[in-house]
């Protein structure tokens, strides 16, 4: 899952180098990849090995289902199909993934866990404290809706990326460019919050203080971001 994350920042890096402002209207769906991400690995630290083993279970079941799907609109059938799949009779840890995620009607249950992203972070709150907490939650909150706005294609969220809504600033400064550079310095504190967060539950869940200097570390980096520097945490998890 790191691994998946880290290359989803290293897509940003390549997109906002680009030289290309359209370019950076996909940052925002990716950053938002990365901080849902990283709230599930901080969360799989704070609840142990229970949430990872749901994970897996789920992924394995959700693998096989994979292997034959199909879907009929309009008389036509829609699908794609593995040339064969597993005899779960021979599986048995596969068959009890899949009634594990079996709803009581017989639908596939789709998501990892039940419990919402809102209560996991909770969950990570009372594990981890609150400069944690309040780094991962912020992190949300500033990614969440308006890269959603631009994952469903809405209109709001083209107006956003090109700078809101007639009457949302009081200059628009018409330059796109601008703009983006704009959006961009947003999802550097927005990411590197998140990750600063994470590599400080890892710390502490895992008894790696190496983590915690590499955190300290990305602090600095993000002080050497210009306008940056006001966003910074304490140590009682407070922006200054």
């Amino acid at each position: 899952m790191l691994r998946g994350a880290e290359g989803s920042c290293s897509s940003i890096l390549t997109l906002g180098d680009s030289g290309r402002p359209s370019g950076v209207r996909d940052c925002l769906p990716l950053g938002r990849s990365v901080v849902e991400t990283l709230i599930n690995v901080t969360y799989i630290l704070a609840v142990g090995e229970e949430a990872a083993a749901r994970m897996e279970r789920h992924a394995m079941q959700k693998t096989y289902r994979d292997l034959y799907r199909v879907k009929e609109v309009e008389g036509f059938c829609i699908g794609y199909a593995a040339p064969s799949r597993p005899d779960i009779s021979k599986h048995p840890e596969i068959e009890a993934a899949l009634n594990e995620f079996t709803g009581k009607k017989g639908k596939e249950i789709t998501t990892w866990t039940d419990v919402s992203l809102d209560d996991r972070l909770l969950v990570i709150k009372a594990k981890f404290g609150l400069p944690i907490y309040l780094r991962l939650h912020g992190a949300f909150f500033l990614i969440y809706r308006h890269s959603s706005e631009i994952i469903h294609g809405t209109y709001y969220g083209n107006l956003y990326f090109l700078g809101g809504p007639p009457g949302a600033r009081e200059k628009p400064s018409g330059d796109l460019r601008a703009t983006s550079l704009e959006h961009l310095v947003g999802l550097q504190h927005t990411l590197i919050g998140v990750i600063e967060g994470t590599m400080m539950a890892a710390t502490d869940a895992l008894g790696a203080p190496a983590y915690r200097e590499a955190a300290k570390n990305v602090v600095k980096q993000m002080m050497q971001i210009p306008d940056m520097t006001p966003f910074i945490y304490d140590e009682e998890g407070v922006v200054n």
